[in-house]
């Protein structure tokens, strides 16, 4: 009895116990609600650091184990797979670059749990780069092949690998890592052959290439006209500009002509015509024609062009005029003669010289120098060249600011006899050469000067020498300035005349400017002598700074 009593007591403690619980529980929470149990999420796959994660990798898996009465799981707002052990799994898809994920954890209640991190992606998004060896490829032009099968050779590179390599449908085969080659059959016109190669993450790149099966592998024939081409002789032309005419021909028709890489005129019937530029020495032209379906040909010859042919079309004219035997008040000379003759010499036997007019003491009158000017007036032509020597006595007037040359039937010293400057400037401004220089060794020769034109600076080149005759030239070089010179010197010449014939006698070269001259001759005259050479145009006689060229036999 005591037993049962004793037990009937325990469970009303019980009860009343449990029933304090209950209702301390209820007093803590809403009421119809029990207190809810905490989410968490841990991230299992992959291994995030510092909320960071990187991979090379384009797909990855994300895995973690839940901790609550989960009932649905999220990636990124996209369901992922709740495993029955309370772990989940989701697949995601990742671009290069930086990506950031999200995954949610809902339980039935309506409770979230989240959490976020990172994905640093670093894939080869790009396909293999490509580069077709065989058959080559040139800008601009087709791939022709007469042959029924051709051979595709090229190189695939990946920085993750390439995996194959596809020709027209068909697995290429590799000769090492990175060279692949395969046979592809042609039919006759254009083929069209894709290579197509996916590298090891799945990238693919492809390349199309055309290539043209032609039975006709002949270029067009070529016939030139002009210049009337001989073989095994040179053609020669003493002009500038020269046109290249000729025809071409096939039976797939001329598709271009390029003579020396410009295109030619070509009309329908095959006939093309380009003119062509010609340089000093053998100028190469190199005729090439392809048709239709890309067949070349190619001829070519050689046209000559001297350097004289160039620079001298005209003729070469020297008038020298040398006085030694003044009478009355003017005192006879010893050298003048002595000079003038052996520069027509030193001409004559060393450059191109057509015709040589000369006036020695008693036919240098006054008359006979006029009038051998007023004959060269008449008789050089624009394309000619002009040397005019004189040797002699010279005269200044301070009161009337005027030079002269002196005539041998000058008795006197008025200047009624004389020639001045200013009708010597008239003469050669007339005389309508294409250069004309004037060497003076008189005194006071220096007058005929007062007007400079810009030269140009010399360099040893065809361009040079092509630019200074291009541009007309009346200069003088004379022995002194407004000043007497002396008529004594060295070996029976003058200072002045002596190095003058030195240097002429001594140039080796083919073309010698009247400044090469006088930069030749101007510090020895002045070391040498009381006198300074000068060399400058002629005032007002229409020099455009081009300059005499003496050409060496």
């Amino acid at each position: 009895m005591k037993s049962f009593i004793k037990q009937l007591a325990m469970f009303f403690f019980i009860v009343v116990l449990g029933s304090n619980v209950q209702a301390q529980i209820i007093g803590n929470t809403a009421p119809g609600r029990l207190l809810p149990v905490k989410l968490s999420i841990q991230i299992t796959e992959p291994a995030i650091s510092n909320g960071e994660w990187a991979t090379k990798l384009k797909a990855v898996s994300i895995k973690g184990i839940l901790t609550g009465n989960v009932e649905r799981i999220t990636i990124n707002a996209k369901d992922a797979i709740l495993l029955k052990n309370n772990t989940f799994i989701g697949d995601v898809q990742l671009t290069k670059g930086r990506q950031y994920f999200k995954v949610s954890a809902y339980d039935k209640r309506g409770n979230i749990e989240e959490t976020e991190f990172t994905i640093i992606c670093n894939a080869d998004d790009q396909g293999p780069v490509l580069a077709i060896l065989e058959p080559i490829e040139l800008p601009g032009k087709q791939i022709v092949i007469s042959e029924g099968i051709t051979a595709i050779r090229g190189e695939a590179t990946d920085e993750s690998g390439v995996e194959e390599v596809m020709i027209n449908g068909e697995k290429a085969s590799f000769i090492s890592q990175k060279e692949f080659f395969s046979n592809v059959k042609l039919s006759e016109g254009p083929n069209v052959i894709s290579i197509h190669a996916v590298d090891k993450s799945g990238n693919a790149t492809e390349k199309l290439i055309t290539v043209y099966r032609s039975s006709d592998t002949k270029g067009p024939y070529i016939t030139v006209l002009e210049p009337a081409v001989t073989r095994g002789l040179k053609v020669v032309s003493k002009k500038e500009l020269i046109t290249v005419r000729g025809f071409a021909s096939d039976e797939s028709g001329v598709e271009s002509i390029f003579i020396n890489d410009r295109k030619a005129i070509l009309n329908p019937s095959g006939e093309f015509t380009l003119d062509i530029s010609l340089n000093a020495g053998d100028n190469k032209i190199v005729v090439q024609s392809s048709d239709k379906k890309n067949n070349i040909s190619v001829d070519s010859f050689y046209v000559t062009r001297t350097m004289e042919d160039m620079l001298s079309p005209g003729k070469y004219y020297a008038l020298i005029i040398g006085i030694n035997a003044y009478k009355g008040e003017l005192p006879a000379l010893r050298n003048a003669v002595n000079d003038a003759k052996a520069v027509e010499q030193t001409l004559k036997e060393n450059y191109t010289f057509d015709e040589i007019y000369t006036l020695y003491d008693n036919d240098a009158t006054r008359g006979k120098i006029i009038d051998m000017f007023e004959m060269l007036v008449n008789k050089v032509t624009k394309n000619d060249n002009l040397i005019i020597f004189y040797s002699g006595h010279g005269d200044f007037r301070q009161q009337l600011n005027k030079g002269y040359w002196v005539p041998v039937d000058a008795t006197t010293k008025s200047t009624s006899g004389y020639i001045s400057n200013s009708d010597i400037q008239t003469f050669i401004g007339g005389i309508p050469a294409k250069h004309t220089l004037l060497v003076s060794d008189a005194c006071f020769s220096g007058d005929i000067f007062r007007g400079i034109t810009s030269q140009i600076p010399f360099e040893d080149s065809e361009r040079y020498y092509k630019e200074v005759y291009r541009r007309s030239s009346r200069c003088a070089l004379t022995s002194g300035g407004i000043e007497p010179v002396a008529d004594g010197g060295r070996e029976g010449h003058s200072v002045f005349t002596y190095y003058l014939l030195d240097k002429l006698k001594s140039n080796q070269t083919k073309y010698f400017t009247a400044g090469q001259l006088f930069q030749d001759i101007q510090i020895p005259v002045t070391n040498n002598s009381e006198q300074s050479p000068i060399y400058q145009p002629i005032k007002n006689s229409g020099d455009e700074g081009g300059q005499f060229i003496f050409i060496k036999k």
